[in-house]
């Protein structure tokens, strides 16, 4: 579990990063260096990540399985003096920034972010932002860099299509070399090498045929182990 973690980590800390809000400064994350300010006009804020034990969360009525739940708190400070405004207006825009967003490709799922007032502690006051989530960890996503022709003959070889793989932070990640398999959605087969390793997050697909009896629209599907898999656009495979 401890790389599921790290991989929910990463994606929180990102989002977290890219919706800091401007009076924050600074913003430390847990488990990176950095000190409080100095300054006793500051207004910051501290972003740590917990962990739940149950791996089960009620939606509705339905309980459904999560492979891990936890929360996400931000942390905000400023002086009671002139910084209560300051305080309000940055965790208003974190819970807004986070509330009901799907995080790293659909890994991390946010539920409904709190505003908690803590209250004061000498001269400072303190706000929290509750960000309760439930997350199924993946390596990433697949996605098509080149997707597959919008049209095609039976039994013809269809032009060259890409699978990339996309990490956490929804880029290409090069050190991967998965095995991706393409699957047919709809009436038709499929035949050719449709297994191949990815050489630096990418596999490449240059000699799959489409099979028909009739003509038909289908789908490829891309899918490896630990991926969100990706179905391409529909492609209209006609007779010779």
């Amino acid at each position: 579990m401890t790389r599921d973690f790290a991989m929910i980590d990463r994606v929180l800390d990102q989002h977290m990063e890219a919706s800091k809000p401007a009076a924050l400064n600074p913003l430390l994350f847990e488990g990176h260096p950095g000190d409080p300010p100095s300054s006793a006009d500051a207004v910051w804020g501290r972003f740590a990540i917990n962990y739940g034990e149950s791996q089960q969360t009620e939606l509705g009525r339905v309980n459904s399985r999560f492979r891990v739940v936890g929360e996400a708190v931000l942390q905000v400070f400023g002086p009671i003096d002139r910084g209560k405004k300051a305080i309000l207006a940055a965790v208003d825009e974190v819970a807004s920034a986070f509330r009901g967003k799907s995080l790293g490709h659909g890994m991390v799922s946010i539920q409904q972010p709190s505003v908690q007032r803590v209250g004061r502690d000498g001269s400072k006051l303190q706000y929290n932002v509750a960000i309760p989530f439930q997350a199924d960890p993946r390596n990433g996503a697949l996605t098509y860099g080149t997707q597959p022709p919008s049209s095609a003959t039976s039994g013809v070889v269809l032009d060259t299509s890409t699978v990339e793989l996309h990490g956490p932070d929804e880029s290409v990640d090069a050190t991967r070399n998965d095995e991706v398999t393409l699957h047919v959605i709809g009436n038709a087969t499929l035949s050719g090498t449709t297994t191949k390793n990815a050489v630096n997050g990418v596999a490449t697909f240059d000699d799959v045929v489409l099979a028909v009896s009739d003509p038909e629209t289908v789908r490829l599907e891309a899918r490896a182990a630990h991926w969100w898999s990706r179905q391409s656009a529909p492609i209209d495979v006609a007779l010779p």
